[in-house]
């Protein structure tokens, strides 16, 4: 069974380290593309609208996926329900007592439910309804979460590699 889990592990820190660097990427884009609208006086193209707002589709995506692959791996299963984005946000933010500490903050919890209704409003809406009002603390703010993310995979990683550690001794 350790042997097991050390694979489980080992693989789940590789998909970690390669998944990184694609939403760190998107997190520049709309960085750098946030910057560029705010800077806009009087009409925002509507087409930079629509690449901000596919940027943040993608960048929360990619949050979402790396919750729920370590959720899967770590606690062996993954919410179900109708609301299991909301739910996935909430596992994440709480500790699993024997298996795991909180992956996520309770702020960090509270600033990735902003991302998720956003990716809602952005897979429902039609481009007519995209406003930067109610994108641009995302964008603006953008660098700053994708670090406290960033900070804490990191700590997951070194709490799965202690575990590979100590199963191996």
């Amino acid at each position: 069974m350790s042997e097991e889990k050390i694979n489980a592990y080992l693989g789940l820190i590789g998909d970690l380290e390669d998944k990184m660097p694609s939403i760190e990427n998107i997190a520049g884009k709309i960085h750098s593309l946030g910057q560029e609208i705010n800077r806009i006086s009087g009409k925002i193209p509507e087409e930079k609208l629509m690449a901000l707002a596919g940027y943040l589709h993608h960048f929360y995506t990619g949050i979402e996926d790396i919750l729920a692959r370590i959720i899967k791996t770590v606690d062996g299963y993954m919410p179900r329900s109708g609301d299991w984005h909301s739910e996935l946000l909430y596992i994440s933010s709480r500790k699993t007592p024997g298996v795991r500490p909180a992956i996520i903050s309770a702020e960090m919890h509270e600033i990735l439910t902003d991302y998720k209704a956003f990716r809602h409003l952005y897979r429902h809406a039609y481009a007519k309804e995209l406003r930067w009002k109610k994108m641009d603390h995302l964008a603006l703010n953008i660098q700053d979460v994708w670090m406290a993310f960033k900070k804490s995979i990191m700590a997951v990683i070194q709490f799965l590699q202690k575990i590979i550690n100590d199963l191996e001794k």
